[in-house]
């Protein structure tokens, strides 16, 4: 969530890391599909493990922002640090 005029944070990258890899989605991307709105919610599969080890949101502005040992099989809301 970032700021009242822009809540959704259209372009934010979004990037995953864990022992396996990382995997990078952006905020409304809409993967390639005509005329198709993006999506606002962004999903990761785990597999078997019980955490990410890190995940780096790289906002709009260019702000860069960590949260670390984040645990699995959760709906997260994450708000723009000011």
């Amino acid at each position: 969530m970032g700021t009242p005029g822009s809540p959704q944070v259209i372009g934010t990258r979004v990037t995953l890391i864990t022992p396996d890899g990382r995997r990078t989605q952006v905020v409304g991307a809409n993967e390639g599909a005509y005329l198709c709105q993006g999506h606002y919610r962004l999903y990761y599969g785990l597999g078997g493990r019980a955490n990410a080890d890190e995940i780096r949101i790289l906002w709009p502005d260019g702000t860069l922002q960590i949260l670390q040992d984040v645990r699995a099989d959760r709906l997260m809301t994450v708000r723009k640090e000011p």
